[in-house]
This record gives C-alpha cells, sequence and structure tokens, in this order.
C-alpha cells in the first residue's frame, strides 16, 4: 500500500481502516438487501396497511438516501487509499489523523474543516476561512 507520508499513518493502521471501511461498506449493502427483500414480501391490505407501508417506504427512502451517501464516502475513502491520498484533506492537503479515521474512517476533511463546512451548510457565518 502507497500512502503519503505526511498523512502519518502507518501501514498497520492504514490496514485497520480499510477494514473497517469493508466492514461499514458490507452493512449498508447488507441493510440494502434486506430493505428490498422485505417490500417486495409487503401484502396488499386495506387503505390502513397500504398507507402504513407508504409510510414506511418514505422512511426507507430517507435511510437509504443516508445509506447511499454513506455508501459513497466509503468508495471514496478507498479509492484515495488505492491512489494514496488517503489520511489527507481533499481541501488542504493536511493530515486528518489516526484519531479522527478510527472514528470516521470514510472522513476526507480535518476535523476543523469539517466543522467549518458544516457551520458554512447551517447558514452561519464562518469563523475563519480555509
Amino acid at each position: 500500500m502507497n500512502i503519503d507520508p505526511r498523512s502519518g499513518l502507518s501501514d498497520q493502521q492504514v490496514e485497520q481502516l480499510r477494514e473497517k471501511l469493508l466492514q461499514t461498506r458490507a452493512t449498508v449493502l447488507g441493510r440494502h438487501r434486506r430493505s428490498d427483500a422485505a417490500t417486495q414480501d409487503q401484502p396488499r391490505g386495506d387503505a390502513m396497511d397500504q398507507a402504513e407501508v407508504g409510510y414506511e417506504q418514505g422512511l426507507e427512502a430517507d435511510l437509504s438516501e443516508r445509506d447511499r451517501q454513506l455508501l459513497s464516502a466509503v468508495d471514496d475513502a478507498l479509492a484515495r487509499m488505492d491512489e494514496g491520498r488517503y489520511g489527507l484533506s481533499v481541501l488542504s492537503g493536511d493530515p486528518i489523523g489516526f484519531d479522527r479515521l478510527r472514528v470516521q474512517p470514510w472522513a476526507g476533511h480535518t476535523q476543523e474543516e469539517q466543522e467549518l463546512l458544516e457551520e458554512q451548510a447551517s447558514g452561519g457565518e464562518p469563523r475563519s476561512q480555509l
């Protein structure tokens, strides 16, 4: 594995994080497969039953969107790993840090950058520029 030394990550740490990414990916895909199977097996019922199924499907669509976003982030992290850019911010190139990656191995930003991005997304005034 060819990881940029600026990341500060050891080969062992990267392998540990790769395993977490692959486990997360398998979990998300497994959840999606179970959801699809359950939806196909839904019996047709009266109007109340159909309304409940509609509500559950809407809730499932929201969860599926979160799963799609997570799966995309995991796949991006695995691609960065393969390209040797894992562990570095996609914005600044600064090291993300093992402690942050251990909690969120798909992270593409430092903690400070992530907080700033979230603040900007919520309409708050940025405290500083990246």
